[in-house]
């Protein structure tokens, strides 16, 4: 008949877009692939953003909108590729926060080794210390968002241990003495 019927001729104009829009996703990754090599930054936003909203588009179009949902699918994306290796978690942050992170992971560490030298040989002085260094670092047991059982571990500490509790009536003379204005 040599005409395409209303119906045919939008299903044929439907499949040639979507061949010029797969043509041209095509084309960008492989512009993308040539100007970034795996283990070096992007040279520009140019570069960086087409990349960054192909990744925000699949979330969305895997999950569909909502925030939580994304959370949760991004924090288990991120613990699997750290998992694999080679991906330290703070590489994922921003530059400000990764360093953050990781100076008090090392005071952390380097507190939770003298700690441990401190706990070996207990006397008085050490044990005066050890709530010392427990009221400045345990959070109170019912702060929210913080872990107290979880905090004790990082420092190596007994959640139990009568320095650790010490430092409830610590806090509680000192949060006193703020409040007289000393």
């Amino acid at each position: 008949m040599g005409y395409f019927s209303n119906c045919e001729q939008l299903f044929f104009e439907k499949e040639k877009s979507m061949e010029v829009t797969k043509a041209k996703k095509t084309q960008k990754i492989n512009k993308i692939e040539q100007k970034w090599k795996v283990g070096f930054d992007f040279t520009n936003s140019e570069t960086k953003s087409p990349v960054v909203s192909a990744v925000v588009d699949a979330i969305k179009h895997a999950i569909g909108k909502p925030k939580v949902r994304t959370k949760i699918i991004l924090s288990t994306a991120v613990e699997n590729l750290a998992a694999e290796g080679g991906f330290d978690l703070c590489d994922f942050l921003l530059v400000e926060y990764a360093m953050e992170i990781r100076a008090t992971l090392w005071m952390a560490n380097y507190a939770k080794s003298c700690i441990k030298v401190m706990q070996s040989r207990l006397d008085k002085e050490r044990t005066s210390l050890l709530t010392v260094v427990c009221g400045l670092f345990l959070p109170p047991q019912n702060q929210a968002n913080v872990s107290y059982s979880l905090a004790c571990n990082i420092l190596g500490v007994n959640c139990n241990s009568k320095y650790a509790q010490a430092r409830v009536n610590n806090r509680i003379v000192f949060q006193q003495h703020t409040a007289r204005g000393g």
